[in-house]
């Protein structure tokens, strides 16, 4: 795979260090080698989409694939074909269009969370951004993201799903985030504790909820 561009190598190289470092103790990937993988699959992708910059939101959504898949061009074949679909989605549904829709169901199904976030200033349109562009990879731990990308990437109608997902995932912890404060939720918010994923989208409020969306 062609690895010219020095720079983005580099930046890859540092964000998959803090994600390692994030990780703690926890990290499961082979830090001898997989950092070359990251680095391989994304600059690849990258290189043949002259038109793509480097996000540091590459290396969370790369992960899955570099975890499971021991080769490195089928690794790079999931990684590009998730990448043309979330492009594709976002081209026919804008983001800034995605995080209004989402923050209108937000304020309808959880109107008391919503106004406690309000409450304490936190930013919505950052933090329901940053769930929806990285479907998650970049806030809950590897373990819920297999769990939840296994059921994701069986279907077809995903991304129409994963606001319902992170809906859930809100009440789900809407009574201890009730209880906290500006920098406690932002610190909830942007690093997800781990979650039993099919649990999660089986609870009967969550399936009323997607339900009751999808039918307007």
């Amino acid at each position: 795979m062609d690895k010219k561009n020095t720079e983005c190598s580099q930046r890859i190289r540092r964000e998959v260090n803090r994600y390692f470092q994030r990780m703690g103790k926890n990290n499961l990937f082979d830090i001898s080698h997989d950092p070359n993988r990251f680095e391989a699959v994304i600059c690849a992708y990258i290189n043949s989409n002259n038109n793509i910059d480097y996000k540091p939101e590459f290396v969370h959504l790369c992960a899955p694939f570099i975890f499971t898949i021991h080769e490195e061009y089928d690794a790079f074949y999931c990684f590009e074909s998730l990448m043309q679909t979330l492009d594709d989605f976002n081209r026919s549904n804008p983001v800034n269009s995605q995080v209004a829709l989402f923050l209108s169901w937000f304020r309808s199904f959880l109107p008391d969370l919503y106004g406690d976030f309000q409450d304490e200033d936190i930013n919505l349109s950052e933090f329901v951004s940053a769930w929806l562009k990285s479907l998650l990879a970049s806030q809950l731990p590897l373990g819920s993201i297999l769990q939840l990308w296994d059921v994701y990437l069986s279907t077809t109608s995903f991304l129409d799903f994963h606001p319902f997902v992170c809906l859930s995932i809100l009440s789900f912890l809407k009574d201890s985030l009730e209880e906290l404060e500006y920098s406690e939720i932002r610190a909830i918010i942007f690093r997800l504790p781990e979650i039993d994923i099919p649990r999660l989208t089986r609870l009967p409020t969550f399936n009323q909820k997607s339900n009751n969306i999808k039918s307007n």
